[in-house]
């Protein structure tokens, strides 16, 4: 599960004709709005092992050669969208926007192995967990979209205000806002 903003390309092209300075100072603010996501996310994730938690990752890449201009959080394991989103089951509730607790290898349906860990850790009958996600489905339970969305609104002020104070500006950025986020 990864966010990336849509309309970087255009803004980008804009801050590559400003001078290195600037990019430099944008790009501490990429770096900065990723960590708080990452920090965001990682204090309001659900917390059983900590695996969710401690797998959720930032990576920032440099745009030409340039500074770090964009950045990527990402939730690694498989069940993040599970969580985040919840699981609808045959009551209705919930959403299908992530695998189903069961899988079919070699013929033969078994139960994922996260949820299989997570049904022994509690001392539960892995089927029986999965029977019951199946049937009756899991509440979400977000914590990584509504952290980008926590940050999304400071970042692009920070980002606004480097740009409008920037020697040779190019006048008003285009409003990343409306062009929306995607994942």
């Amino acid at each position: 599960m990864a966010i990336q903003l849509r309309g970087q390309r255009e803004l980008f092209d804009r801050i590559k004709q400003l001078s290195r300075a600037v990019q430099d100072r944008v790009a501490v603010a990429v770096e900065d709005a990723a960590g708080s996501i990452k920090s965001r996310a990682e204090q309001k994730v659900p917390r059983d092992t900590g695996k969710l938690a401690s797998a959720i990752t930032t990576q920032l890449f440099r745009y030409q050669g340039g500074a770090f201009l964009t950045a990527q959080v990402k939730a690694l394991p498989g069940y993040a969208l599970a969580v985040e989103f919840g699981y609808k089951g045959k009551s209705g509730k919930g959403n299908r926007a992530h695998k189903m607790p069961i899988r079919k290898v070699g013929g033969k349906w078994e139960v994922l192995p996260d949820l299989a860990q997570w049904a022994q850790r509690k001392g539960k009958p892995a089927w029986a967990v999965a029977r019951k996600l199946l049937k009756k489905g899991h509440p979400p339970q977000p914590f990584f979209f509504k952290s980008m969305d926590e940050e999304a609104d400071r970042f692009l002020d920070r980002v606004k205000e480097i740009l409008r104070d920037a020697p040779g500006s190019l006048g008003p950025p285009p409003n990343p806002a409306s062009a929306g986020a995607g994942v």
